[in-house]
């Protein structure tokens, strides 16, 4: 008999429910992490980047079949808004991702 050795699952609606998302939410704790904006980019300004920068990630990962990390998105923005958070890449995701959904483990 063979073991596996790793069992990958989806987190979003395979393991948790993703209740009450809220994009505009984890863009606002996030926001409050900024440590450089010599532009004064507004968290709207900032939202409006993420979508768009994050959209066309989405419309690639459809298109080809690729997967491109949250982690390069937010690299993308940073630089095209010249601005820089206080927080590791993985810190912001954790921040973000909490106040933008509330999980609840799936029945």
């Amino acid at each position: 008999m063979n073991k596996q050795e790793m069992i990958i699952f989806d987190y979003g609606h395979t393991l948790l429910y993703e209740l009450d998302w809220n994009s505009e939410r984890g863009n606002r704790a996030l926001f409050a992490h900024i440590a450089k904006n010599p532009n004064g980019v507004t968290v709207e300004e900032y939202a409006k980047v993420c979508s768009e920068v994050f959209g066309r990630i989405e419309e690639i990962r459809k298109t080809h079949n690729c997967n491109i990390s949250a982690r390069v998105g937010h690299k993308i923005i940073d630089s095209l808004l010249n601005i820089g958070f206080s927080l590791t890449l993985i810190e912001r995701e954790t921040v973000f991702w909490t106040a933008a959904a509330k999980g609840a483990v799936m029945p």
